[in-house]
């Protein structure tokens, strides 16, 4: 897809994730980009994005970035009750951005 469509650049996206991660103080938690999945890895305060997700839709993009920040609010490491609710909150509150 082109950027031209309404589609996010790989410098819309880090400038989202950097915002959120600004809001929430969340601080010395950075996004990086990887090609092998999104994940979020606590130990290191990393979301790891996949590269998949530049020149994709705005919705696709920052669901994404947001999936992987509910994560750091949870202990439960797969998609329990506790992370949908964390997920819902950061939906509702950035999906607007």
């Amino acid at each position: 897809m082109a950027n031209n469509m309404g589609c996010m650049s790989q410098a819309e996206i880090e400038k989202f994730a950097a915002q959120v991660i600004r809001e929430l103080n969340l601080d010395g938690w950075q996004m990086e980009w990887t090609g092998g999945g999104s994940m979020c890895e606590k130990s290191r305060h990393i979301i790891f994005i996949d590269k998949r997700w530049i020149n994709k839709y705005p919705w696709q993009a920052k669901e994404n970035v947001l999936h992987e920040i509910a994560h750091i609010f949870t202990e439960d490491k797969l998609h329990g009750l506790g992370f949908y609710r964390e997920y819902i909150d950061l939906l509702e509150r950035f999906m607007a951005v």
